[in-house]
């Protein structure tokens, strides 16, 4: 992961060419590293189904069908739903990067105003963030152990299915004057936004207290009260 969510298929397009290294050299035995950078926003048991996955084919077994079904059975949970829990950055490119790129974090903390981030926008993504929110609220209810991991990426993705654009599609109606494009901008998608952000530090509050100690929490209160703050800010000055 660089941020929020866990890129889960990345996992396996790094590992696995690594895997084979370890085999090729009768490596016996290998330590996957699971890190906690930058605030540790992601939950480490977000790519559990990914190390069932490694610790598998380590042990010569590829039968997706095989894999899948233990994953219920160990973890009680669906593999192609935790494996999704990272779709929602698939597809982004920035420069060179395909794989390790994440709008989901960068865009969420990105400012409605000053433009610095607008330049990576594409607005067709937009409904690609609101099918993954509608995938991750099915496989939710589905969970009963890790429900609320799905649910908080889920809040994170509905957010993103307003705010993602919601800077460049303000500053287009800003230079071109349209008053009335911006009211309604700030009376429905701002306003929207905000409770959508609201909804999701509830989620990722949980998550959180689930998994952790309180130490570091003061780093969560202060990104996602600041860009809470910033949407009313924002908002108003609009107004």
């Amino acid at each position: 992961w660089s941020g929020l969510i866990p890129f889960n298929r990345f996992t396996l397009k790094s590992m696995l060419p690594a895997i084979d290294a370890c085999r090729k050299h009768k490596l016996r035995n290998a330590i996957f590293t699971l890190w906690g950078d930058d605030g540790g926003e992601t939950s480490h048991f977000a790519q559990l189904a990914t190390l069932l996955y490694l610790a598998e084919y380590a042990k010569g077994n590829e039968d997706l069908d095989s894999i899948r079904a233990k994953c219920r059975r160990i973890l009680g949970v669906d593999y192609d739903d935790m494996v999704a829990m990272g779709d929602i950055d698939q597809g982004f490119k920035m420069g060179k990067g395909e794989y390790v790129v994440n709008p989901s974090k960068h865009m969420l903390y990105s400012d409605y105003f000053n433009d610095f981030l607008d330049c990576s926008v594409d607005p067709e993504k937009t409904a690609h963030c609101a099918d993954c929110a509608k995938r991750l609220h099915a496989a939710a209810k589905k969970s009963r152990r890790y429900g609320y991991l799905f649910d908080c990426l889920a809040k994170l993705c509905d957010v993103h299915a307003i705010k993602y654009d919601l800077g460049l599609r303000t500053r287009r109606a800003y230079e071109a004057g349209d008053k009335d494009s911006l009211r309604s901008l700030a009376e429905n998608e701002y306003k929207e936004v905000e409770k959508r952000l609201r909804l999701f530090y509830t989620a990722f509050k949980k998550q959180w207290f689930t998994e952790n100690k309180p130490c570091g929490f003061d780093i969560q209160d202060l990104r996602l009260g600041g860009i809470i703050q910033r949407t009313i800010s924002c908002r108003e000055r609009i107004l």
